[in-house]
This record gives structure tokens, C-alpha cells and sequence, in this order.
């Protein structure tokens, strides 16, 4: 016998039937309610089914949006994020029924084994970062991006749930800014603390906390106390990993999360290639002999303490700090009052030093200037070790589009449907990925070559970044293709195979532009040698 609900009810127990949904067990708890594993009576299939609080629920704000977030939401359709299937109202209570992932979440995950590897942290940050880009392409801010929120189906195939529906719709039941961040304090904005306007760089930096999270099997600033969090995401860098993570992690959880959103990275998938090119920096370097690894190792140190001193230099020696300290001890001798004027001027130009300091366009000037074979004296004595990472990180690009060859013909094999052309495309697209690995084998020799003139370490890296911006996209297919039931619409054939095809044009169109900078450089070169 079926007991149905009942308004007095505060849990489901197992057995009993709300709207058409019959309750199997409770799956977990959200900032918005209970969320129960539950069956479709009609079409006999396992759905997560959330069941709005009955205090939000009775809020007349919270009614007006429920219906229109529910329609955003329902208009994502990303393998990558947990599809909303319906949202209704039985007997004064709202709801929302949702596909059921089987798994656990991140958190959880990470609360029972520890730290992922890097490898896996990229593996799943790139698949979050790419359903967050997919939202942001439509107007959408989720605002809670952490591994609560992140499930891991099998495989590792990784879904953002609770997108946008929780703090838009809390926030017009007026609730406090405390209370919206409620559970949610170690990966929130400094935005998002004061109260401003978010924007799609908001998930970026959530995006920086989880992926420190997932690297170093705790949060940031998980040490700290509730208002000393709060105030250093406003305020403080985020800490070293360490723990064994390669340190390029460092750099990117750093640009993440950015105090200033102008600083951080444009889009969720910039956080991602960053993620991996920082795994394939570590792990060319993991496969150097022990002893080219400390001598990496010390170059990266002596590197790290150049930009230390530039950046002190630059910022006492410049003509804003200087000026100050001039002008009042002008002032002081000019009125008589040297002894006052002393202290004075000082305390106030190494104020205005460290002002610019801490100016982040200042920082990433000094930085750009201490880059291997860019201005750091250690540069020239690394060329070596840095062709060696440059030519293993082909190697390890190129195993990855090989490896995503492999896993779309896997797809395609389980969907049981005739992705011939796809199939076609997704080799072509590795036949030139590997003409572009080719060149930049050869860019990598230029480099580090005075009579070709190089092409410069920043363009160079900019040709990675976009090598590895068309892997996540040729992944995110293969993702798609994994999920296609064998009853899936024919022209989803076409709509792939246009995909892969538009990717191998844009791959030959970046080796193209490179390859030009590169003879234009070179041209350059030769030209000045003369």
C-alpha cells in the first residue's frame, strides 16, 4: 500500500508518492530543500526529485522567479550539466525533478580518498569548465560552482547541478548576504562578499577554489575561522598547494582567483587550458632524468627570487615613489623642518611603494619581463632544459589528441549508430593537430635561436593555449557522443561531424598564423643580422 503526501509531512519516507514520483530514499540536502531518488510512476525511470522547502516556498518573491529560473535552467542542455526535466507545484509545495546521477559528489569524493591526482582534478575541472562556459555563452551566472555541487558519474564524467536556481532565487526571498553564503564560504567571490554585481568571472573564481580543493584535498583558507575567511577571499592570495602539486598549478589557482575580476581569467575554459598546460608542464618535467629535474627545479627557484627582487626594484625605484620622497624633503628643507620631513617622506614613499607593488598590471609586467629568455638572467643557461620541456609537451599534446581519437571511436562503437562521418573528421582533426605539434617542434628550435630571431615565448604559448582549447572542445564531443542513446535523432551526426570539421579549419588556421608570425620574425631576424 502507497502512502501519499500528506503538507504535515517534513520527510518522504520510502514508498510514498508526490505528484507521480513514487520515493525511494533520501539522496541529500541542498540550500533549497531535500532531494529524494525517486520513480516516474509514467515513464518508469530513476529521477532526482528536489523538494522545495515549504518557508521558501511560501515566499512571494521566491514564486514569482521559481517558474522562469526553472525555464533557464531547463534550456541548458550540456553533457555536463544535470538536466532539469520538470518543475511543478503539488498541494502548495514546489519541485523540481531532475536526471539522477549515480555517484557521488566531489565533495565527498574528496572527504573519503583525499587529494585527486592532477591529472584528474584537470580531467574534471575541464568538464565543469566547459558546462560553465556553455551557461555563460546564454546569460547565466550559476554563483555556487563547488564540489557539493559537482557529481561524478562513472568514468569521472563530471555534472554541475543546482545551476543558477539557488542564489538568484534565495537572494529574492531577501536573505541577507550572510545568509546566501551560507555553506558556500569557502568558494565564494570577493564580489559576491560585498554584495556587487556578479558576472560570469564569479564561477571563474569559484572554479580557482575547486580546483585548489581538488589538488590539495582541502579549501584555500579552510584553517580559518568565518570572518577571517570571509576576509581573505577579499583580500589574502590564495595559499601554496604543495603537497607534491607542480608549482605552474600555483600560477593558475592564483590568476583564478584574482581579487579584482578584470585580473582573473575571461571564461572558465581559459582556467581550464591554463590547468592543462600546467599538467603537461609537471609531467614533462616528471619524465626529465633526476638530475635535469633539480636543475629545473633550481632554474624555476632563482626564477621565482628574479621576480621577487624586479618587482621591489620596480617598485622603489619608480619615479612615483621617488617624486614623493623628493618633493616633501624639499618641502622640509624649504620651511626649516628636516627632522619632521625625514620621517615623513619616507613612511610615505614606501607607501606609494607598495601601492605599486601590489598594482596587478605592474606585477604582470615584471613577471612578463622574468620569463625564460625574456630578460631573466637565468634564461640563456635554461634553453636546454626548456627545449626538453617544450618537445616533451608536444609529445604530450599529441598523446592527448590520440587519446581523444581513440575515446570518440569508442563512443561512437557503444552508440550503436552509423557516425561515419564523425568518425572521418575526428581522424583528419588528429592528422592536423599533428601538423601543428610538427611546427611547433620547429618553433620551440626558434626560439632559442638568435639567427632566426625567435618568435617570442608569449605567441609560442598562446599556440599551445589554442592547441589546448581544441582538445576540451574534441573531449566535449566525445562526451556527447558517449551519452547518445541508441535511439538518438539522425542529424545529431551531422551537427558532430560539422563540429570536428569546423575545429580542424580553425586548427589550420592558428598553425597557419603562427607559422606567419614565426617567417615575419625570422624575416625580421635576418634582415638586423645583415
Amino acid at each position: 500500500m502507497r502512502l501519499y503526501y500528506k503538507p504535515l509531512v517534513t520527510v518522504l519516507p520510502p514508498g510514498s508518492v508526490f505528484a507521480r514520483y513514487e520515493i525511494e530514499e533520501v539522496a541529500g540536502r541542498g540550500g533549497m530543500g531535500v532531494v529524494y531518488r525517486a520513480v516516474d510512476l509514467d515513464l518508469d525511470r530513476t529521477v532526482a526529485l528536489k523538494l522545495i522547502s515549504a518557508e521558501l516556498g511560501d515566499n512571494p518573491a521566491f514564486r514569482r522567479r521559481f517558474q522562469a529560473e526553472c525555464r533557464i535552467a531547463a534550456s541548458l542542455d550540456h553533457p555536463n550539466v544535470v538536466t532539469l526535466f520538470h518543475a511543478g507545484e503539488q498541494e502548495g509545495r514546489l519541485y523540481l525533478v531532475m536526471r539522477f546521477v549515480e555517484g557521488e559528489d566531489l565533495r565527498n569524493e574528496i572527504a573519503a580518498r583525499g587529494a585527486l591526482g592532477a591529472r584528474r582534478a584537470v580531467h574534471i575541472a575541464t568538464q565543469i569548465a566547459s558546462a560553465l562556459d556553455e551557461a555563460h555563452g546564454r546569460g547565466l551566472v550559476h554563483r555556487d560552482v563547488k564540489p557539493a555541487n559537482i557529481l561524478l558519474a562513472p568514468g569521472d564524467h563530471a555534472y554541475l547541478t543546482d545551476f543558477g536556481l539557488t542564489k538568484r532565487l534565495l537572494a529574492d526571498a531577501e536573505d541577507t548576504v550572510t545568509e546566501n553564503l551560507l555553506g558556500t564560504l569557502d568558494y565564494v567571490a570577493p564580489e559576491q562578499i560585498r554584495g556587487m554585481t556578479v558576472d560570469p568571472r564569479t564561477d571563474v573564481y569559484a572554479l580557482g577554489c575547486v580546483l585548489f580543493h581538488s589538488l590539495s584535498g582541502r579549501p584555500p583558507y579552510a584553517s580559518l575561522e568565518r570572518e577571517a575567511k570571509l576576509l581573505a577571499h577579499i583580500s589574502e592570495p590564495p595559499p601554496a598547494l604543495g603537497g607534491g602539486v607542480p608549482r605552474d598549478f600555483d600560477d593558475v589557482v592564483a590568476r583564478a582567483m584574482a581579487k579584482d575580476p578584470a585580473d582573473r581569467f575571461e571564461s572558465a575554459g581559459e582556467v581550464a587550458a591554463a590547468a592543462r598546460a600546467a599538467l603537461a608542464a609537471g609531467e614533462a618535467l616528471e619524465n626529465l632524468p633526476l638530475t635535469a629535474q633539480a636543475e629545473a627545479r633550481e632554474a624555476e627557484r632563482l626564477r621565482r627570487r628574479g621576480y621577487r627582487r624586479a618587482l621591489i626594484s620596480r617598485a622603489l625605484l619608480s619615479p612615483f615613489s621617488l617624486g614623493i620622497l623628493v618633493a616633501i624633503m624639499l618641502a622640509g628643507i624649504m620651511i626649516g623642518e628636516v627632522a619632521m620631513a625625514v620621517p615623513v617622506a619616507f613612511a610615505l614613499y614606501l607607501g606609494a611603494a607598495a601601492v605599486i607593488g601590489f598594482d596587478a598590471e605592474v606585477r604582470e609586467q615584471v613577471r612578463e619581463r622574468a620569463r625564460p629568455g625574456e630578460g631573466d638572467p637565468a634564461g640563456p643557461a635554461q634553453d636546454t632544459d626548456s627545449s626538453r620541456a617544450g618537445s616533451a609537451r608536444v609529445a604530450a599534446l599529441l598523446e592527448d589528441a590520440a587519446t581523444k581519437q581513440a575515446r570518440i571511436e569508442t563512443a561512437i562503437a557503444q552508440a550503436d549508430l552509423p557516425y561515419a562521418g564523425v568518425a572521418r573528421e575526428a581522424e583528419g582533426l588528429v592528422t592536423t593537430f599533428r601538423q601543428m605539434a610538427d611546427r611547433a617542434e620547429l618553433l620551440e628550435g626558434e626560439l632559442h635561436d638568435p639567427a632566426r630571431g625567435g618568435i617570442g615565448a608569449a605567441q609560442l604559448e598562446r599556440f599551445y593555449r589554442e592547441m589546448e582549447k581544441i582538445l576540451v572542445e574534441f573531449d566535449t564531443i566525445r562526451v556527447q557522443l558517449a551519452d547518445r542513446p541508441t535511439s538518438a535523432r539522425g542529424g545529431e551526426q551531422e551537427r558532430l561531424e560539422e563540429r570536428i570539421h569546423d575545429l580542424r579549419a580553425e586548427a589550420g588556421e592558428v598553425a597557419q598564423g603562427i607559422e606567419s608570425a614565426s617567417s615575419d620574425r625570422a624575416g625580421s631576424g635576418e634582415v638586423e643580422s645583415r
